[in-house]
């Protein structure tokens, strides 16, 4: 984007062209970003699948994943997931 603004600047690109490629560039950027927080909501999952296999949550985990745990007095258990 910084050589897509010098070129601009330098008077080699047109304004036209500059604002289409930085908006190009912002769309790329917003999709991968969306892409890349999927991945990792998919690998947290698999995380969480894996450790129903194991049966054992490490304090590693609750810390970086566990917002909170909400235990009802009827027994009811509520985990709420911290936002990436």
């Amino acid at each position: 984007m910084q050589k897509q603004y010098e070129k601009y600047k330098e008077k080699k690109l047109s304004k036209e062209e500059y604002l289409q490629e930085k908006q190009n560039f912002l769309s790329k950027k917003q999709r991968l970003e969306q892409e890349l927080e999927k991945a990792s909501r998919l690998n947290d999952v698999k995380e969480m699948s894996n450790l129903a296999d194991v049966g054992e949550i490490t304090k590693g985990f609750v810390d970086t994943m566990v917002e909170k745990i909400v235990v009802s007095r009827y027994g009811g258990v509520e985990i709420e997931l911290k936002e990436e």
